[in-house]
């Protein structure tokens, strides 16, 4: 049997707007390794959170809708599933607007409920 969302996952949908986006999120700045030049950049992420999605396969599932709106919606695996539409290159040039940019958008529904935006920034 599908699982359900929660009461709580599934609340936080029902009060989601096109003003008032209910997804969390959050920042991180990678520094180099000890011994390396730079930080991981775009293909080096994008190949590792890849080579671990197996580990959560929540990751590589999306929301069915429950016929005449029944019950909460119930997780399933996303048939057409492509990482690359989840690590994406943010256009930012500074870390506020990387955030501003990720977090200004509602999740697409179509698709597993995360992102991942990778800027490629320079530091100051």
């Amino acid at each position: 049997m599908p699982e359900r969302l929660s009461p709580l996952d599934a609340a936080f949908l029902r009060v989601e707007s096109p003003t008032a986006h209910m997804h969390v999120g959050f920042a991180a700045v990678l520094n180099p390794p000890p011994g390396a030049h730079q930080a991981p950049r775009f293909p080096q992420i994008l190949e590792h959170v890849e080579r671990r999605l197996c580990r959560a396969p929540r990751y590589r599932q999306m929301l069915a809708p429950v016929p005449y709106g029944f019950h909460h919606p119930t997780w399933v695996d996303d048939p057409d599933f492509d990482v690359t539409r989840h690590v994406v290159r943010s256009r930012a040039a500074r870390l506020g607007d990387a955030i501003d940019e990720c977090m200004s958008e509602p999740l697409p529904r179509d698709r597993p409920l995360w992102q991942i935006q990778i800027a490629d920034l320079v530091p100051s």
